[in-house]
């Protein structure tokens, strides 16, 4: 069983909520709201809190694993209602957490 503290719980939780929850980003972006900028940050402070704390480790949970899931193609359900400039900033901020995702995932650097 993977140990991990209350810091990182919370940060685990911020991600799910913020890319899979009732109120999520892709769920904001479907209802026109535009991409949540507040929230991209929350997720992407505690992505790169997560990828320092488990640099060396070869597992992560299955919830935060779960909310990267098909998450560019989430985010980009629905983006043809904004305009052009949006549409950009929303694709921008898939891939960003595509990288992100990639990174914290990454196990390459762990097995040379």
């Amino acid at each position: 069983m993977i140990e991990i503290d209350e810091r990182e719980q919370q940060a685990i939780e911020t991600v799910y909520e913020e890319l899979t929850g009732l109120n999520c980003i892709p769920i904001k972006l479907r209802r026109g709201e535009g991409l949540d900028d507040a929230a991209m940050n929350r997720v992407r402070d505690a992505i790169h809190f997560l990828n320092e704390r488990w640099s060396e480790r070869w597992y992560v949970p299955k919830r935060l694993a779960a909310a990267f899931v098909d998450i560019q193609a989430s985010m980009e359900w629905g983006r043809d209602q904004y305009s052009e400039d949006e549409q950009v900033k929303i694709e921008d901020a898939g891939i960003e957490l595509v990288t992100l995702a990639n990174a914290l995932f990454d196990v390459e650097q762990d097995s040379e």
